[in-house]
């Protein structure tokens, strides 16, 4: 009886590995301190396991296992870098799924409202600071967050620029503004 050869359970495996530890760095990678450990520890961790996979391949025999350990560095490499960037960028849509959840009733008063309904984040670094806001847009007809942040958000201060809003829900938008 022939063995069953499971060649790609390991480059399985390294693409959980590597979504459940870059995707969290990812997510919190706003703060300081985790862009620093990313950088100092994460990131070379995982430039040492490519090296460690390539040079494993290139000594490891024809046949299944070095096409998993080419298979898990190629996994490796396309998904650190993947994770990293959806989760940065879909930081607050993730953060608004679980925020919603246990803030239905005021998401159900803001409905059909036009305003502010919470600030959402703030952030500043070096004499340039910023904050995002959860409005409430009900002329959301088309879905156009450009359009409808422009008409929605005032800005008060001369030196506020309105960076983007991002559609959360119909008629929900978080607005970025950055203070110079």
């Amino acid at each position: 009886m022939t063995p069953v050869r499971r060649w790609w359970l390991a480059p399985l495996i390294a693409f959980l590995a590597i979504l459940l530890t870059a995707g969290p760095l990812g997510y919190f990678g706003r703060d300081i301190g985790i862009l620093i450990l990313t950088v100092t520890d994460y990131l070379p961790l995982i430039a040492t396991i490519c090296l460690v996979l390539l040079v494993t391949a290139v000594f490891a025999g024809p046949g299944d296992a070095r096409r998993a350990t080419l298979a898990s560095l190629v996994v490796i490499v396309l998904t650190a870098p993947a994770a990293f960037v959806v989760f940065a960028r879909e930081h607050d849509r993730i953060a608004f799924l679980f925020w919603s959840q246990t803030h239905r009733t005021l998401l159900t008063d803001w409905t059909g409202k036009r305003g502010l309904v919470v600030i959402w984040d703030s952030w500043g670094f070096g004499g340039i600071s910023g904050d995002s806001f959860l409005i409430s847009a009900p002329s959301d007809s088309a879905g156009d967050a450009e359009a409808v942040v422009a008409t929605s958000m005032p800005c008060s201060e001369p030196d506020c620029l309105i960076g983007h809003g991002k559609r959360m829900v119909p008629g929900f938008f978080i607005v970025s503004v950055d203070y110079q």
